[in-house]
């Protein structure tokens, strides 16, 4: 069997992820967790709008399967070893009690689908296609703070310390913004670069 490297998209009935195989996911994957729960679980979302756990063994298992959005999941993240949160096309992140399966919170205010989050144990960002980022208390569900200054879509964010974070959007930026203060301390603009 041929080994594929690690990558966020699967295509096709028998998806293969280093040289395991996939059963029962029938629809392209589209996020995968970036933090497993041990060595041999793995967290996926798909187009066909559910987010399946496997065990990997020498053949992957779905062992439990979570549904509630109503278009495709696009980025998932733990935000503990039970907490697993769900971003979709629907624009709405989820909020997942792995134990029991349940949804224990919809976070919802963006007007875009969401193409990005991060999280720590206590707080969650999402970028959408609507230009804000958004950063959640993951108690209380609560939208602590929207930030807009990019121009186009925000596709990639990353908590750097308790008071700074990193967005990349389609308008060739990046940003570090500090969350305290509600404002971009930094810009670095991705030229183009003809070779």
């Amino acid at each position: 069997m041929p080994r594929y490297p690690l990558r966020p998209k699967f295509f096709g009935q028998d998806l293969c992820l280093n040289g395991m195989n996939f059963e029962n996911q029938t629809k392209k994957i589209d996020a995968t967790t970036s933090r497993t729960l041990s060595n041999d679980i793995i967290i996926s979302g798909s187009n066909d709008k559910t987010i399946k756990i496997w065990s990997l063994n020498k053949v992957a298992k779905c062992i439990l399967t979570l549904d509630g959005h109503n278009w495709a999941v696009f980025c998932l993240r733990l935000a503990s070893k039970n907490i697993l949160i769900s971003a979709s096309y629907d624009n709405r992140i989820k909020l997942w009690n792995l134990t029991s399966g349940r949804c224990i919170n919809i976070l919802n205010s963006h007007t875009s689908s969401i193409l990005c989050i991060d999280a720590t144990d206590e707080i969650v960002i999402s970028g959408s296609l609507d230009k804000t980022i958004k950063i959640w208390l993951i108690k209380t569900g609560k939208c602590l703070l929207t930030l807009s200054g990019h121009s186009s879509y925000v596709k990639c964010l990353l908590i750097l310390s308790n008071e700074l974070i990193a967005s990349g959007s389609g308008d060739k930026t990046i940003k570090i913004w500090n969350i305290n203060t509600k404002l971009c301390i930094m810009v670095i603009i991705i030229l183009k670069i003809e070779i």
